[in-house]
């Protein structure tokens, strides 16, 4: 199961009902307005609105007032208020040191609210970071947004960066792991994983329910069984899943840069001092009389007399003119 908080029904919960009855009692003008133009419904399929109630001649934030009153928390685990963050932050700073609702100790309630609330608001500010991101930048989908299903549409083929929860995870045996980034609670978008380690380095199986960035190049798949189409693009790197959303995510798209060169050959460097230079097979040794510059030593050749360990061939200028090869032909060779 997971580790994080489970929710359940506490006696607050039951006061922060009858706080909102009162609230609202004698209220007969109220304004919804969105955070987010593209942010309609939730991941439950409910409207998503700030209530604004007319008052005594002056309009409230009925979302910001609960949070004063202390009966809930700022709720950013689905993403920070983009037009009321500060004010929320106020709200609750204010309830907490006046010990009201939820942060009186005297009260049931949850006990772990430091511990959810940091998980909510590290969850929120992966949100806040990827849409920062996002600014003109039409190929960067938030899968939440009531149109991101037709965007993805739009761009089959096309490279796109998305922001998505992990929901199921299908470990395959003999076909590919799919993991569904969930948009709500009937629809979602494939991560497709042909390489059982590739899926394993991304750490996807510990991170559901957390946001994750993904970046692939989106396909459209038809189901063999009743030709039912979804979305979907293929993992073929780890580094195509930033699991913390934190990461940029790498573009499969990228070649991997080309291996450095083989290092050049060393040039022997000749030394002042003789003894330090390389053998002298591979330098010739050159004489201060032109004439009679050395020649580097040829190696021997097929069919060439064996020579004896230690022989020292003649110099040519200490062979005598007149001497008669043909003589020494006929000599008898030695055994």
């Amino acid at each position: 199961g997971s580790s994080r908080p489970v929710k359940m029904a506490t006696p607050v919960g039951m006061d922060a009902m009858e706080w909102a009855r009162q609230f609202f009692d004698g209220v007969t003008t109220v304004r919804l307005e969105r955070d987010h133009p593209g942010e309609i419904r939730g991941f439950y399929g409910r409207y998503l609105a700030y209530v604004f109630a007319q008052k005594n001649g002056q309009w409230l934030n009925y979302n910001i007032e609960a949070v004063r009153a202390g009966m809930s928390p700022y709720y950013a685990k689905y993403g920070q208020s983009r037009r009321f963050h500060k004010e929320f932050l106020a709200a609750q700073a204010e309830a907490q040191a006046q010990q009201l609702g939820i942060w009186d100790p005297l009260k049931e309630h949850y006990d772990d609210y430091p511990e959810r609330l940091r998980w909510w608001n590290a969850r929120g500010a992966v949100i806040d970071r990827f849409e920062r991101m996002a600014e003109g930048r039409d190929s960067y989908v938030v899968l939440t947004r009531w149109d991101a299903m037709l965007e993805l549409e739009k761009r089959v083929g096309q490279e796109v960066v998305i922001l998505g929860s992990v929901g199921e995870v299908r470990l395959g045996d003999k076909g590919p792991t799919v993991v569904k980034l969930s948009r709500n609670r009937s629809s979602s978008f494939e991560l497709v994983f042909f390489d059982k380690d590739v899926f394993k380095a991304t750490g996807l199986a510990q991170r559901k329910g957390e946001y994750v960035v993904a970046r692939g190049v989106v396909q459209k798949y038809r189901s063999k069984r009743g030709g039912s189409e979804r979305l979907q693009f293929i993992v073929s790197l780890p580094g195509q899943v930033s699991a913390d959303g934190i990461t940029p995510a790498v573009s499969p798209l990228v070649q991997p840069p080309p291996p450095p060169a083989e290092p050049p050959a060393e040039i022997p460097v000749i030394s002042a001092d003789p003894s330090h230079n390389p053998a002298a097979e591979t330098i010739p040794v050159v004489s201060a009389d032109p004439s009679r510059s050395v020649e580097p030593e040829r190696p021997d050749q097929p069919g060439d007399r064996p020579r004896s360990p230690g022989a020292v061939e003649p110099d040519p200028d200490d062979i005598p003119a007149d001497l008669n090869f043909d003589e020494l032909s006929e000599l008898p060779l030695e055994p």
